[in-house]
């Protein structure tokens, strides 16, 4: 569920930040391929992260001529950060493979995007270095918290700061949100599970040569007890409102190391 953040500034700076998609993967005590996922007594779910646990996915978008991806998430190592053992989690898109860093605490995950923590960016790409520099000590985000009351919202990012666009000066605000929306059945090619869902909100506004672009994006993660991210559901609307692309993410199977 934790994708890197995609630095989109389209006419001078259109800034959009889509957080990782690929973190929240957990895991249970068997090996399965498929099945289905009783009825749980409450809305909240454990994540047991293991090294070596694999899910696999089929993405659709309304962007490219292929109509469905497939690509997969692993975790393949922990990594010791500030004093806490945090699991590496792969996603595995096409051949660019990305790492995020998460922690489950309760019924809260935690996660960390590598490129934010290791502060390797490529050059232009000016969103990643504007939300590396603004996020210092922020870290980790908190991105599921199924202990939060339903429907209201917490703030995982509220920052703003220039960014230097061609000897110009761009100000950019970023915010980022998350809900805990409470559970459901989700029905995907592994089988029908019952869910917690939460909403991970995304707004940039930049100002740029006296104009002002805004991007909403948005990432609904649908999660089983003792299986992981079953769905992944992403839209992003530009100032006008109008659909940009929507992706649509579902677990096919999954293996859980012993």
């Amino acid at each position: 569920m934790f994708r890197s953040p995609t630095n989109r500034l389209g006419v001078v700076a259109t800034a959009v930040l889509t957080l990782g998609s690929v973190f929240l993967l957990s895991c249970g005590d068997d090996d399965n391929d498929s099945g289905t996922n009783p009825p749980v007594e409450t809305e909240h779910v454990d994540f047991p992260l293991a090294v070596g646990h694999v899910w696999n996915f089929d993405r659709q978008s309304t962007k490219g001529l292929i109509a469905q991806v497939p690509y997969s998430m692993e975790i393949t190592g922990t990594r010791n950060i500030d004093g806490q053992s945090y699991f590496t989690l792969v996603d595995v898109d096409d051949d660019s493979p990305t790492e995020t860093y998460v922690r489950q605490s309760g019924h809260t995950i935690w996660v960390i995007p590598e490129e934010f923590l290791d502060g390797v960016v490529e050059e232009g790409d000016l969103v990643t270095a504007f939300v590396q520099e603004q996020s210092q000590g922020s870290f980790p985000w908190k991105y599921v918290d199924t202990d939060s009351p339903v429907n209201v919202p917490w703030t995982i990012l509220n920052a703003s700061g220039d960014i230097e666009v061609q000897g110009s000066t761009a100000k950019v605000t970023l915010t980022i949100t998350g809900t805990h929306l409470g559970a459901q059945e989700t029905t995907v090619p592994a089988g029908t599970f019952t869910t917690t869902r939460s909403r991970i909100e995304q707004n940039v506004q930049v100002s740029f040569l006296g104009q002002t672009f805004s991007i909403d994006s948005t990432q609904m993660l649908e999660i089983a007890d003792g299986v992981g991210l079953v769905r992944i559901f992403e839209t992003e609307n530009d100032e006008t409102e109008e659909l940009i692309e929507t992706e649509d993410s579902v677990l096919t199977s999954y293996t859980l190391a012993p």
